[in-house]
C-alpha cells in the first residue's frame, strides 16, 4: 500500500506540472507505436509521438529512450523542420525540435524603406524569418548566432550587382547591413535575432540628378566632385570659345560698313 500511494503522488505531482501519466498498458502501446516508425513515416505522425514523449515524466520516457523509433523519429522532425519547403532556405545549426520558418512579407513598406536607406539599392527578396518549438507551438530564442543558407535560384541575376549584401530589418524599424556569402548553390549569412531579412542587390554608380548627366568616377583618387568639376570646364571653354567667334564676327561686320 505505501508502494502504490507513493506512486499515486508522484503521478499526481507530474500532472500538477503538466505532465502526462500513462497506465502501463497505454506506455506499452507508446512503445509499440515507436516500434513501428520507419524512415518513411509521416511527419505529422511522428511529431505527435514525439509531443506524447515530451509530456511524460523522466521514468516513463526511460522506457522509450533508447528505442530506433526515438532516433528516427528525431532524424524525421530535424529534416523537416530544417529546411523551408516552398523556398528551400534552410540550417544546420539547430536542434532537432526547433523549426525555421519563413513567411513573406507581403507590404512592400520594408522594401521602400530600405531601398531608401541604402543609395542605388534593390531588394530582390525579402522574408520574415523566425524559430519555433514545434513542441510547445511556441516561438523560440536561439542564444547564438544561425547559419542560413539561401538557395541562389531565388534571387534572379543577381550577379549583375556590383555587390550583393544581406539587411536585416528590426522589430523597432532599425537597418543593419550584414556581410554574406556565396557558393555554387546558396548565398549563406549568420543571423542573430530572428524578424524581416532582405536580399539586396547594391550598384556602385553615382547618382544623377535632374540637372546634371551622371558621371562614372574613374578607378584611382579622382573623386565625383573632381569629374564634375571637370565638366564645368569644358562648359567654360565652349562659352567662351562662343563668345570669341562672335566677336570677331562683329568686327568683321563694321569693317565692311565702314568700307
Amino acid at each position: 500500500e505505501d508502494e502504490l500511494e507513493k506512486l499515486r503522488e508522484e503521478a499526481l505531482a507530474l500532472l500538477a506540472e503538466g505532465k502526462l501519466v500513462l497506465s502501463k498498458s497505454e506506455l506499452l502501446e507508446l512503445v509499440d507505436e515507436f516500434e513501428k516508425i520507419s524512415e518513411n513515416t509521416s511527419y505529422d505522425a511522428v511529431l505527435a509521438l514525439m509531443r506524447t514523449y515530451s509530456r511524460l515524466g523522466e521514468k516513463q520516457q526511460l522506457a522509450l529512450k533508447d528505442t530506433e523509433g526515438i532516433k528516427i523519429a528525431q532524424q524525421i522532425i530535424a529534416a523537416y523542420n530544417h529546411e523551408d519547403a516552398s523556398t528551400g532556405i534552410r540550417t544546420e545549426d539547430l536542434e532537432w525540435n526547433i523549426r525555421l520558418v519563413i513567411e513573406d512579407v507581403e507590404d512592400d513598406t520594408v522594401a521602400k524603406s530600405i531601398e531608401s536607406a541604402l543609395e542605388n539599392s534593390t531588394v530582390l527578396q525579402h522574408w520574415d524569418i523566425y524559430l519555433e518549438d514545434v513542441l510547445t507551438g511556441e516561438r523560440y530564442i536561439a542564444y547564438k548566432t544561425i547559419c542560413i543558407k539561401v538557395p541562389a535560384g531565388l534571387l534572379g541575376d543577381w550577379k549583375v550587382y556590383d555587390e550583393l549584401c544581406v539587411v536585416h530589418y528590426t522589430d523597432d524599424g532599425e537597418i543593419e547591413v550584414l556581410n554574406c556569402g556565396t557558393d555554387e548553390e546558396y548565398v549563406f549569412f549568420n543571423a542573430a535575432e530572428f524578424s524581416i531579412y532582405a536580399m539586396v542587390g547594391m550598384m556602385e554608380e553615382t547618382s544623377q540628378t535632374e540637372n546634371h548627366p551622371a558621371f562614372t568616377v574613374p578607378s584611382g583618387t579622382q573623386t565625383g566632385a573632381e569629374a564634375n568639376s571637370g565638366w564645368l570646364i569644358w562648359v567654360i571653354i565652349a562659352a567662351v570659345g562662343v563668345a570669341a567667334l562672335m566677336g570677331i564676327i562683329v568686327l568683321k561686320k563694321r569693317t565692311a560698313d565702314e568700307e
